[in-house]
């Protein structure tokens, strides 16, 4: 039973590791992992494929996310890195 319990903390220790070192890991993200990273935890990231948005209606898209579907507010810089990408690859 001791032993369960250890393997369990171990494990949900690694998890808080991974994750912590993800976050700090952020500003090494590419745009593509930028893009899966906060978008694709609610939605496939094919509804973003099959957009062709304006740099504009991007940037409206990500006000819409934060405010109607609590997506974790970006950097100012993040967030426009995700923009331009969006656009440049996704857009009209």
């Amino acid at each position: 039973m001791f032993k369960n319990i250890k393997f369990t903390l171990f494990f949900i220790l690694l998890f808080i590791i991974k994750n912590i070192s993800f976050a700090n890991d952020s500003d090494t993200l590419s745009n593509k992992e930028l893009l899966k990273y906060n978008c694709s935890s609610c939605h496939s990231l094919n509804t973003i494929y099959q957009q062709r948005l304006s740099k504009e209606q991007w940037k409206e898209i990500i006000l819409l996310m934060y405010s109607e579907n609590d997506m974790p507010k970006m950097i100012k810089k993040k967030e426009d890195i995700l923009i331009n990408y969006l656009a440049s690859n996704y857009g009209n």
